[in-house]
């Protein structure tokens, strides 16, 4: 065997590509027989891809070419072309006979692909189990307020026996994705996957292909199939986070898969089913979006169907302490600190924090106090700075008054240590005001 033809098959045995094969018989075979460029090219399921020629940096005295075919297997075929500077120095057979080891060389690229691509799905199946392992084991839902109360032990329950559409709505940091995992584990799909993603964190050319999925050559990086969250989703919930965030396009989609119960893959051409129970989840006004045209109507009402609405915290206080305790807890054994002891002054200044950034904001607080404790024991809160509300009507800051009492005395009215007494005013009077104002409160219970 000639010496070349071993340099090429030692060279190309340590190819991992279809780019670097070509570059192998380009790395060999250029200098010593004078070739001007190699061109490789590849046919499966009746579409053709070239893979970047390689050009010698000579000029050309003659045009002299020599093909080969490439039989890789039965599905994929293709072209080997080498052109030359001058005379051939190889022969049409020795042309064929680097076709077959280059051939060879393709059928193992594929091969290791379809390995790294299987292990790839593998690893991303595994890591999703887990996930939903962790999602349903044994855990204590914290509501002590009577709103928290409602939504976990009347709402949540009653809509998770349906697969009906559900949107929730509140502040940044109000744990809008709890809800939305409290209704998957009380459904008759909590046994499939929950699948969540963040609208406003996709890129704008990558939304379609990060819901519905591509397929490989859809696009320039596109080097294997992609399965969106819709597919990934099937037969289970699929959360989507942010979804005020869209854009109008991504939004024409979206409607179409919610109305069709099916989609099709960035550059692929067939129809694919998928069973989805979607919830959606955002901080926006969406109506107000409509009105001014940056969020679709028919997708509004489309998503609209059941809402649900999460109060931020400083509208439901009785859970500061139990989330404080628990959130304390939680990070202790995260960081391997002593669980750390919250007394009744630092307990007093985090009820009386507003909390603009809600639960969210509550775990950073806590974490970072945690992190700066000497003793690794006692948790030593800085005090938090209210922030400014910007000005508002008479009604609205009377409704936030007494929201605000109510939920400082877990809903109670009467007695002296209900919300009348707080703000010094008759029970009647304020159950009045109440009323006015349309603002509801029932006497809690323990959780």
């Amino acid at each position: 065997m000639e010496p070349w033809l071993l340099n090429l098959i030692d060279a190309l045995s340590r190819a991992h590509t279809e780019v670097t094969c070509a570059e192998s018989v380009w790395a060999v075979l250029a200098v010593d027989h004078a070739i001007a460029s190699v061109e490789l090219s590849t046919e499966a399921e009746g579409q053709r891809v070239l893979f970047p020629s390689l050009a010698a940096p000579i000029r050309a005295r003659s045009k002299a070419v020599l093909t080969a075919r490439l039989d890789i297997d039965a599905a994929h075929q293709g072209q080997l072309v080498l052109r030359f500077g001058s005379k051939p120095a190889l022969t049409q057979r020795s042309v064929q006979l680097v076709a077959r080891v280059l051939a060879a060389a393709l059928r193992q690229v594929r091969s290791l692909a379809r390995v790294a691509e299987l292990s790839r799905r593998a690893h991303l199946q595994s890591r999703e189990l887990n996930e939903q392992l962790r999602e349903r084991a044994p855990h204590t839902v914290i509501a002590r307020s009577e709103a928290s109360r409602r939504i976990f032990e009347e709402v949540i329950p009653a809509v998770a026996k349906h697969a009906t559409t559900v949107l929730v709505v509140g502040e940044t940091g109000t744990g809008k994705e709890v809800v939305a995992r409290r209704i998957h584990q009380l459904s008759s799909r909590a046994l499939r996957p929950f699948v969540g993603i963040n609208c406003g964190a996709i890129p704008a050319g990558l939304v379609e292909s990060a819901l519905f999925g591509h397929e490989r050559g859809a696009f320039t990086s596109a080097q294997t199939m992609h399965r969106g969250v819709f597919e990934r989703a099937n037969g289970g919930t699929l959360l989507l986070d942010e979804v005020g965030e869209l854009s109008l396009d991504g939004q024409v989609r979206l409607l179409r898969v919610l109305e069709t119960g099916e989609l099709s893959r960035v550059g692929g051409e067939r129809s694919i089913k998928v069973d989805v129970r979607v919830i959606a989840a955002t901080h926006r006004d969406l109506s107000a979006m409509v009105e001014s045209g940056t969020f679709r109507r028919d997708l509004y009402y489309r998503l609209d169907v059941f809402r649900i609405e999460v109060p931020p915290l400083r509208e439901r206080r009785a859970d500061i302490e139990p989330l404080a305790r628990h959130i304390a807890l939680s990070l202790a054994a995260k960081h391997g600190h002593a669980v750390p002891r919250i007394d009744r002054t630092t307990m007093s200044r985090l009820r009386a924090y507003d909390w603009p950034g809600n639960v969210r904001e509550l775990e950073n607080v806590i974490e970072r106090s945690l992190i700066l404790s000497e003793d690794g024991f006692s948790l030593d809160l800085p005090a938090p700075q209210s922030r400014a509300r910007s000005p508002v009507s008479f009604e609205e800051g009377s409704r936030r008054c007494i929201v605000d009492a109510l939920g400082a005395c877990d809903g109670r009215v009467y007695g002296s240590g209900g919300a009348a007494a707080m703000l010094k005013l008759k029970p009647t009077t304020l159950m009045s005001k109440m009323k006015k104002l349309r603002i509801k409160a029932k006497r809690s219970q323990s959780w």
